[in-house]
């Protein structure tokens, strides 16, 4: 009975806290009318890459408040109306004028969350930054089609081994499709959303692969390569900043600096602490070894597991990672 009532007041506190933090950005929004696009950082990778402790650390700028998942249906339903899936690819060459205005809504400022996700001692910033950081693990896909249609302050692309990524999507089942862990991936969309990629469909061997795929495991190991595959095959086009995680984790100042230099800025001394601490959503032990924190996946995944994923991220020429702890960052730098 008392754990009933805890978690009844659990809730309610919840409730109320998410109503209390909705007003205070319909105020932020009514008193800013929205933000200047062309000042907006926008953070993409896939789920469990870094990108929350990436968001965290640029937020430190001055007059930036943050703007999480906006391809979430459950943070905003108008994303149902749109007939997005949860990993749209959206074609460069085609008009998506409702998707167009969406995003541009989105980038200045003019959406607010059902479900706002900021801190109690981030209140007064929401009221008075007038600039965006808009973090996505749906978008990457999306990535050379806002590139190209919008003016942005700088796009941010993490990316982190897709082993190390698939066992904590095992352990939190946060893949992005916003599902239970009772219920199994949709295979059917999962791969009809891959096809929809003009560079896979139109290979053949590739596509025959694809549509043998039927294990949990193979399905996210396929989903990071697409997610990764069409931002790191458009790179070289546009202006995004890709950041592996292990590196900014293992080399921590250095890469801080070049964080903040691809925006001709400073690292603020509250980015210097956070990157030394774990993010919300991060395991405890996060920071305690950097070694251990890089490995934990070998531990999880079984062989045959890492020998899935690593062959399926293959078939889209993804060999920058391997059974290493990182990347062959100059087998990263060709594919870009």
């Amino acid at each position: 009975m008392v754990s009933d009532s805890k978690n009844e007041l659990f809730k309610h506190y919840h409730f109320y806290k998410n109503i209390a933090y909705k007003i205070i950005d319909i105020i932020s929004f009514n008193i800013h009318d929205g933000v200047n696009p062309k000042e907006t950082i926008f953070i993409s990778g896939t789920p469990r890459s870094g990108s929350t402790w990436l968001m965290e650390i640029l937020g430190t700028l001055p007059n930036y408040k943050t703007l999480l998942e906006p391809f979430h249906t459950e943070f905003f339903p108008e994303v149902k109306e749109l007939g997005l899936t949860p990993r749209n690819y959206l074609d460069f060459e085609k008009d998506y004028p409702e998707i167009h205005d969406y995003i541009r809504r989105v980038i200045g400022g003019k959406k607010i969350s059902q479900k706002p996700h900021y801190l109690d001692s981030q209140i007064t910033n929401r009221l008075i930054a007038d600039k965006l950081i808009v973090k996505c693990v749906r978008a990457n896909r999306m990535l050379p089609y806002i590139s190209k249609n919008f003016s942005l302050r700088q796009i941010y692309l993490i990316i982190r081994h897709p082993c190390a990524v698939i066992s904590s999507q095992f352990e939190r089942w946060a893949t992005g499709y916003n599902m239970s862990k009772n219920l199994p991936l949709p295979k059917d969309l999962v791969i009809n959303d891959i096809l929809t990629i003009p560079e896979v469909n139109s290979n053949t061997i590739l596509v025959n692969k694809i549509r043998k795929i039927d294990s949990t495991i193979e399905l996210l190991a396929a989903i990071w390569a697409a997610d990764n595959f069409v931002p790191l095959l458009h790179s070289k086009n546009y202006n995004w900043y890709i950041v592996p995680y292990e590196k900014l984790l293992l080399n921590e100042e250095n890469e801080l600096d070049k964080l903040f230099n691809a925006i001709n800025e400073e690292a603020t001394k509250k980015a210097k602490k956070i990157i030394r601490e774990p993010s919300p959503v991060a395991s405890k032990d996060y920071k305690s070894n950097v070694e251990k924190q890089l490995s934990k996946w070998r531990k999880k995944l079984s062989d045959e597991q890492i020998n899935k994923i690593l062959e399926i991220t293959s078939w889209f020429g993804l060999d920058f990672y391997s059974k290493k702890l990182t990347p062959d960052y100059q087998a990263l730098k060709n594919i870009r």
